[in-house]
């Protein structure tokens, strides 16, 4: 780590002196005085473009934060870029390093603890986030859940609906309700600045079970369904359920953001693919900026 850099000076000079770094508040003298093998980019999603194609052009390789850009159009320009360079373009996507969901889908989904998936719905809400400035909450929070529904089934949607509005802001969408469906599956998404309490959950629901994680807390809480059924009088199909307290599925103790970064530096070194793909990053972008069109 030998740079950092950001338009307030202060912040800079704060961090350059606790790790001990050269800071700089604009890129043009960063690219300029230093040797730079890579960058992380967590700037304005309207400036993700500008700044990763001056660092791609620099030959740097690139973890930018999500969303890859404000556009489908500038993220593939960036992914052609870094391509024709043989750079790493990473996008952070940090949920798909987070233990809980690294492990509901290899230890239960991919493991058939759940049947053939039915339904999930996701919640991930909270309060409006002052640092946010150009990006609504479709952008800024709905795509780490499209992103990871998509992962967890390991599908496109075929359709789509949406309701989103203004409760507390004039100028962005602070909350959604989002409807994905897929060809076997449905996704409901909850997306909100609006709720005094920082809420991250997931829910599947299956044809052998239901399982519920906490991002935050990291914990996975599995159901097994088990069931008797018989046909009444009138030729009616009943299922009973059988009581099921659950079980807490073993998660390891990892730092998502560690762990994402982590993977960068292995990329960058090994010359190796990011577990994010480009495509993946492109498509939830377009699902994104699909989901926040006003009808």
């Amino acid at each position: 780590l030998i740079a950092v850099c950001d338009h307030n000076k202060d912040l800079a000079k704060q961090f350059a002196e606790e790790y001990q770094l050269t800071a700089y508040t604009g890129l043009d003298d960063l690219l300029a005085n230093e040797s730079i093998d890579a960058v992380s980019i967590a700037t304005p999603t309207k400036t993700h473009f500008d700044v990763a194609k001056k660092c791609l052009e620099h030959n740097i390789s690139v973890l930018i934060e999500k969303p890859i850009a404000d556009t489908t159009e500038k993220g593939e320009a960036l992914v052609k870029l870094a391509n024709e360079k043989g750079l790493t373009l990473m996008v952070g996507h940090i949920e798909r390093f987070n233990p809980a969901v690294i492990t509901l889908k290899e230890s239960v989904i991919d493991m058939g603890l759940l049947g053939d998936i039915v339904s999930i719905n996701t919640r991930r809400l909270g309060v409006f986030p002052p640092q946010i400035k150009d990006a609504n909450v479709i952008i800024d929070l709905a795509v780490h859940d499209i992103d990871i529904v998509m992962y967890l089934l390991d599908a496109q949607p075929i359709s789509y609906d949406k309701f989103h509005t203004r409760a507390l802001t004039n100028n962005r969408e602070d909350h959604a309700q989002l409807f994905l469906k897929f060809e076997n599956h449905s996704a409901f998404m909850q997306v909100n600045w609006i709720t005094p309490n920082k809420i991250r959950n997931l829910a599947i629901t299956g044809t052998k079970g239901y399982v519920e994680m906490d991002f935050i807390e990291k914990t996975i809480q599995y159901h097994t369904s088990e069931y008797d059924t018989h046909d009444d009088e009138e030729g009616n199909r009943v299922v009973q359920f059988k009581h099921n307290d659950g079980v807490m599925i073993p998660v390891p103790e990892r730092e998502s953001l560690k762990e994402e970064l982590s993977h960068f530096i292995h990329c960058v070194t090994h010359k190796e693919h990011p577990f994010v793909t480009h495509a993946q990053a492109i498509n939830a972008l377009k699902l994104a900026l699909a989901l926040s069109d006003a009808d």
